[in-house]
This record gives C-alpha cells, structure tokens and sequence, in this order.
C-alpha cells in the first residue's frame, strides 16, 4: 500500500492479482470538484465521479509497478 499527497487530495492504492491479472485499489479523498481524472504512470485512464474510490484492472500479468495521479477533472491539480 502507497499513500501521497498533492494538491490537496491524499491518494492511497493497494495492489492484488485475480488469475494471474494486476488489479489496484485506488481511494483518495481531499478532491472538491464532482469528477476526478486518474492516471496510470502518466497517462489518463478513466475520468470518473469524485466518490472517494476507484478500481484499476490494468489487464497486466507477471511482476508490475505502477504510478498513480488522482487530479481535479480537467486540472493538474
């Protein structure tokens, strides 16, 4: 499990496998705007409602590192 912070919006994530597929639980609070991108090592992956939570199936197998962004929809904050 990794937390950061920036911005204002504290994110945490917690990595697991299901068959063999990288899956990661992101939760984050601290975002005031209704929707919130959320990037995988830089790049977006899914634009979606400021609930305070968000399932990643990256589709990956074998050994995985990923980086994680929770941003304002539309910012880089």
């Amino acid at each position: 499990m990794s937390s950061s912070t920036a911005g204002g919006i504290s994110l945490s994530s917690s990595g697991y496998k299901v068959k063999g597929v990288h899956y990661v639980d992101l939760t984050w609070d601290g975002a005031t705007s209704s929707d919130v991108d959320v990037y995988r090592d830089g790049f977006l992956i899914t634009t979606t409602s400021n609930d305070g939570g968000s399932i990643d199936r990256t589709g990956q197998r074998g050994g995985g590192l990923y980086t994680y962004e929770v941003c304002e929809a539309g910012t880089s904050t």
